[in-house]
C-alpha cells in the first residue's frame, strides 16, 4: 500500500515560513495601523478615529489613556520561581550566591536589557467566562526550555514563531547569547507544550547547525535523552573568573567540530558518554596489557609540591588557567608565572655558561633570533603559553640592552629592554598544525575514541562511581545541566572545574575536599589515559604520533642545516603527551606516566655526541629522554628509557628508525589516515607529485630517510632536545650539548610542508 502522508516541513522551511509571516504583519502593521487614516469615507458629524491596529487583529487590547502614577515599584515581567530546594546556608558572598542564583543580570550572557534579544509574547484575549480552575495548577509551569546552537542572525521572534507552532503559547522567549551562537531561553504556558518542543527539535538541524534543546533545571518537564558528544550549558553558575567575558570563539568552534569538548570547548547541550573501563574502587594490581589503565596510577603529587594522593599529603593545585569547561577560559596569573618560571630553568640550563648543559655558541642574555624558533597554535592560551615561556627564556634587560645613538643619545628598549621574540602562530587551517594536536579535526581518532565508549569496563564504571560523583550536586548540578550529567562520561570537566574552582575562588575552596578532588582526579586520569592510548586500537594515539613525527623533523632540520638555529620550541596539550607516552613505552615502566602531567610539567630529547671531531657522523650521534613534572618542589629533568629498551640513550641511526616507525611523518600520511576533509589535504591529494618532484629538486641527498648534516660538520658534541611543557602548553626544545659540558643547540628552523615537500619527508 502507497505511503499517501504527507513529509514533515524541515525546521529550516518553518523558520523561513516563520520569518515571512512576521515581515507580513509587519507589512499590514504598517498599512493599517494606528498611525494610518482609514481610507472609509466618513460622515460631517463622525470622529475620525485610529485605524484597527495589528495588535488589535490579535485580540490584544491597549490602553488608550495611562494608569493613574503610583508610587509603588512596578512587578518584574518575568518574574522566576524561588528555587526548588534549599540549599545550605553560605556565606554572603557573590561568587558563592551566583552558584545557587545565577546572575541573570551579567551584561555579558542577560539578553533581557537589549530589546533585539527578547521576545514577550501578547497575554491571551480574555473570554470573559470568568470561570477559574484549580485543578492542574501544580503543573502549570512556568516551564522553561533551553535552546542552543542557533545560526548567528536568528531572533527571538524567530525562535518563538516556530516553537509556537508546535509547544503552544510562549509566553517570553530571550535570548542568553547571540555570539557565535545564539542560546534562547523559552518559557511555555503549557508543560506538554515544552515537552513537545524538546522532543520534536532536539538534536535537528536548523540552518546547517544541530540544535540542542532540553528543560532548565526546575523547568518541570522530563529532560530528553543525552545528545552524544557534547556537554549541557547552563548559566555559569560558579564564577571562576568574573573578569573573564570575552568569548573565545576560536576554541569553541574548534572544540565543536571535535565534538569532544571537554578541553574547554563552548558547551553545547547534553554530553555524550565516553568509555572509560574498571571498577573506579578497584585498587588492584595493575594489567600487564595496556589496553586499559586504572586511573589511580598517575604522577603523584597533583599540582602542586610535595604534595601526594598515595601519603595523604594535602592536594595542592597550580591553578595555571581558568576552567576549560567555560567558552572563555583563559591563563591565569599563576599559569602565566609558571610558564615563566619554566622558561627560566631551561634558562639556567642551557643558557648558563657555568652548567655543564651550557649551549655553545647561543646568546646568553641578548636573544640572537636568527638562533631561536617558536610555533604555537593560534589560540589564546597556548600562544601566551610559548609567549610566557619565552619570556622566561630570555627576560628583559634592562639597562644593558639600551642604545646610543651617533649624537650621543642613549636609548633604551621599551618595558625595561623586553625581547621581543617572534612566535609563529599557526592557524588551525594551516597544515603544520598536525604535529601539534594530530588528533584535532581527525575522524578516525573520533571514530576510535566512540568505539572505545561502548566497553563494558566504562559502562561498569559509570555505575560504580555514580553515588561519588552525587555529592558534588550542589555545586554542579546546575552547571552541568542537571544531576544525568554528574557522572563518569564527565570525568574530566568535574575535575577541572573543582580544580580551578578550589585554587581560585575562595568562597567554593572549603566545600571541595582535598580527598574527594583526589578521587575525581583519578577518574580523570583513567579517562584521559584510555581515551588516548590503546595497545589494540592505534588511532587513540594519533596524536602521539603526529608530535613523534614532528619530533624528527625538527631533529633533522637542525642536523641537515648544521645546528645554526639553538632553540625550537612548539606548544600544544597535555593529551598529546598521554598519547606520546603510551606510544613510547614509558608507562610500562612507570605507572605515573598513566595520569595526567602536572601545570607546565616538560618533556626532552636530547641528540648529542661525544665525538671531539670537528664534525660527526651518524654513529658518534645519541639521543636521550628526559621528563620534568611541573614546576613546583624542585622537579628537575630525569632521563627515562624508551622504547622498553633499558638504556637511557640509543644511537641516533636507531632511534630515528624506531620511532618512525610508529610516527606519521608527513601531511599525506596524516590525511589519509585520518580520512580527514581538511582543505589542506584536498590541497595535498591534487599536489603531491608536483610538491615531492620539487623536494626532490631541491635536496638531491634526501631519500625519505633523515640527512645527517653530510653537507658539512655541525662541530663536535652537538645536543638537541625536544622539550613539551604541558597544562598549558607543549614545547619542543632541541638542543646541543658538548661531550663534558652539555649545552642544548635547537632546530634551525621549523621545515614547513611547502618547503619541504608534503609527499616526500625526510624523517
Amino acid at each position: 500500500m502507497a505511503n499517501n502522508k504527507t513529509p514533515a516541513p524541515s525546521l529550516d522551511f518553518m523558520l523561513q515560513e516563520s520569518r515571512k509571516k512576521r515581515e507580513a504583519q509587519e507589512l499590514a502593521q504598517q498599512i493599517f495601523g494606528k498611525k494610518n487614516r482609514s481610507q472609509t469615507p466618513q460622515g460631517p458629524r463622525s470622529k475620525p478615529g485610529p485605524g484597527a491596529s495589528l495588535a488589535s487583529r490579535l485580540g490584544v487590547t491597549k490602553r488608550t489613556a495611562s494608569l493613574p502614577r503610583s508610587n509603588t515599584a512596578p512587578p518584574p515581567r518575568n518574574p522566576r520561581p524561588a528555587p526548588a530546594t534549599t540549599r545550605p546556608p553560605l556565606n554572603d558572598n557573590y561568587r558563592t550566591r551566583s552558584a545557587y542564583n545565577p546572575p541573570f543580570s551579567d551584561p555579558v550572557s542577560d539578553a533581557k536589557s537589549n530589546g533585539r534579544s527578547r521576545y514577550d509574547a501578547p497575554p491571551p484575549a480574555a473570554n470573559g467566562s470568568g470561570n477559574i480552575s484549580f485543578r492542574g495548577a501544580a503543573s502549570n509551569g512556568p516551564h522553561v526550555v533551553i535552546a542552543q546552537n542557533f545560526a548567528l542572525g536568528t531572533s527571538a521572534e524567530d525562535i518563538a514563531s516556530v516553537m509556537s507552532d508546535v509547544g503552544g503559547q510562549v509566553t517570553e522567549c530571550i535570548l542568553l547569547a547571540e555570539t557565535p551562537t545564539v542560546i534562547a531561553e523559552m518559557t511555555f504556558a503549557d508543560r506538554a507544550g515544552a515537552e513537545s518542543v524538546i522532543n520534536t527539535f532536539n538534536g535537528k538541524k536548523a540552518d546547517g547547525r544541530t540544535l540542542n534543546v532540553y528543560m532548565k533545571v526546575g523547568g518541570g518537564a522530563k529532560l530528553p535523552a543525552p545528545v552524544e558528544d557534547v556537554v549541557p550549558v547552563a548559566e555559569e553558575v560558579m564564577e571562576i573568573d568574573e573578569n573573564a567575558q570575552a568569548r573565545e570563539a576560536e576554541d569553541r568552534l574548534r572544540e565543536e567540530r571535535r565534538g569532544r569538548n571537554d578541553r574547554g570547548g563552548f558547551p553545547t547541550g547534553p554530553r555524550g558518554e565516553r568509555p572509560y573501563e574498571e571498577d573506579y574502587y578497584g585498587r588492584g594490581p595493575r594489567r600487564a596489557e595496556a589496553a586499559y589503565q586504572d586511573g589511580r596510577y598517575g604522577f603523584q603529587g597533583g599540582y602542586g609540591n610535595g604534595g601526594g594522593y598515595g601519603n595523604g599529603g594535602r592536594y595542592r593545585h597550580d591553578g595555571g588557567r581558568t576552567s576549560k569547561f567555560y567558552p572563555n577560559y583563559q591563563m591565569t596569573s599563576l599559569g602565566a608565572q609558571q610558564c615563566y618560571n619554566s622558561g627560566s630553568y631551561y634558562r639556567s640550563l642551557y643558557l648558563n655558561s657555568t652548567s655543564p648543559s651550557y649551549i655553545a655558541g647561543i646568546g646568553e642574555e641578548t636573544a640572537n633570533f636568527t638562533q631561536l624558533w617558536a610555533s604555537a597554535p593560534d589560540q589564546p592560551v597556548l600562544f601566551q603559553t610559548a609567549l610566557n615561556f619565552m619570556q622566561g627564556l630570555y627576560p628583559p634587560l634592562g639597562s644593558s640592552g639600551a642604545q646610543v645613538l651617533a649624537n650621543g643619545t642613549t636609548i633604551e628598549a621599551p618595558l625595561d629592554g623586553y625581547q621581543y621574540i617572534h612566535i609563529e602562530g599557526e592557524d588551525e587551517k594551516s597544515p603544520d598544525t598536525i604535529w601539534l594536536k594530530g588528533d584535532d579535526e581527525c575522524p578516525t581518532y573520533e571514530n576510535a575514541s566512540k568505539a572505545y565508549r561502548k566497553s563494558d569496563e566504562y559502562l561498569d564504571l559509570m555505575e560504580s562511581s555514580r553515588d561519588f560523583y552525587s555529592q558534588f550536586s550542589p555545586l554542579l548540578s546546575t552547571i552541568l545541566g542537571g544531576d544525568q550529567n554528574l557522572t563518569f562520561k564527565n570525568a574530566y570537566n568535574i575535575f577541572d572545574i573543582l580544580n580551578t574552582a578550589k585554587v581560585q575562588n575562595s568562597s567554593i575552596a572549603d566545600q571541595i575536599s582535598d580527598e574527594a578532588l583526589n578521587e575525581t582526579r583519578y577518574l580523570a586520569n583513567t579517562w584521559e589515559f584510555n581515551h588516548n592510548y590503546n595497545v589494540s586500537q592505534p588511532d587513540r594515539m594519533i596524536g602521539g604520533e603526529s608530535l613523534a613525527g614532528g619530533i624528527l623533523r625538527q631533529m633533522n632540520s637542525v642536523v641537515s642545516d648544521n645546528a645554526s638555529t639553538k632553540f625550537s620550541l612548539m606548544t600544544g596539550s597535555y593529551d598529546t603527551f598521554l598519547a606520546f607516552f603510551g606510544l613510547v613505552g614509558l608507562p610500562a615502566i612507570d605507572s605515573d606516566f598513566e595520569g595526567l602531567p602536572n601545570y607546565a610539567a616538560s618533556i626532552a630529547f636530547e641528540l648529542f655526541s661525544g665525538a671531539d671531531d670537528a664534525e660527526f657522523l651518524k654513529e658518534d650521534l645519541r639521543v636521550r629522554f628526559l621528563f620534568r613534572n611541573g614546576t613546583e618542589g624542585g622537579e628537575e629533568l630525569k632521563a627515562w628509557p624508551l622504547f622498553g629498551s633499558g638504556q637511557e640513550d640509543l644511537e641516533y641511526v636507531e632511534f630515528v628508525e624506531r620511532l618512525g616507525e610508529k610516527a606519521i611523518t608527513s601531511v599525506g600520511e596524516w590525511c589519509g589516515r585520518c580520512q580527514a576533509e581538511a582543505d589542506f589535504c584536498m590541497a595535498e591529494g591534487e599536489g603531491a607529485a608536483a610538491a615531492q618532484s620539487e623536494d626532490g629538486d631541491s635536496n638531491d641527498n634526501d631519500d625519505g630517510g633523515l640527512s645527517l648534516a653530510d653537507a658539512g660538520g655541525i662541530g663536535a658534541g652537538v645536543t638537541l632536545a625536544v622539550v613539551a611543557i604541558v597544562g598549558a602548553l607543549v614545547w619542543l626544545l632541541l638542543r646541543k650539548r658538548r661531550a663534558l659540558a652539555a649545552g642544548p643547540m635547537l632546530a634551525e628552523r621549523k621545515m614547513s610542508d611547502a618547503e619541504s615537500g608534503s609527499g616526500k619527508e625526510s624523517v
